[in-house]
């Protein structure tokens, strides 16, 4: 399987916020390293225009790597903690990213992935954040699936 041509969905609620954020551009999709690996740029509704975002979805883990002016990356893995870099003009900090939910249902034909989590700052609980990741194949990538198996 190769690049696939994908709509993204990501659909992310803070319990510090009021009204959830979604986001639904359009990205790639393909197998890489003992899972799939989905790109997408950000947008101006993310804060992060000109950025590009990178998850690595494996069967036990997610890491997100985003690029440009505010570079992260973080991994979510269910009951570990893990510790990732958040990079802004101002500085660098150290995020703590501990996982309480982790559903898994990405495959060949993309799916969903569902994410609970806390994030921590200096042994400081900044927020608890839910996470949708749905990955939607065009519908020409899905003809050209379907005549390949």
């Amino acid at each position: 399987m190769e690049t696939q041509n994908a709509m993204i969905t990501i659909r992310g609620l803070s319990e510090n916020d009021a009204e959830p954020v979604e986001l639904t551009t359009a990205g790639s999709f393909l197998p890489a390293e003992e899972g799939y690996l989905i790109r997408y740029a950000e947008t101006e509704l993310t804060g992060m225009e000109g950025a590009i975002s990178e998850i690595l979805v494996r069967p036990d883990s997610v890491t997100l790597a985003r690029d440009g002016e505010f570079r992260s990356r973080m991994t979510f893995e269910r009951d570990r903690r893990h510790v990732g870099s958040y990079a802004t003009p101002y500085g660098q900090m150290e995020l703590t990213v501990a996982t309480s939910r982790f559903e898994n249902g990405i495959g060949a034909g993309g799916g969903s992935l569902r994410l609970h989590y806390t994030i921590s700052a200096a042994s400081r609980l900044v927020s608890s954040n839910h996470l949708v990741i749905s990955v939607r194949l065009t519908e020409k990538e899905k003809e050209q699936n379907t005549h390949v198996q």
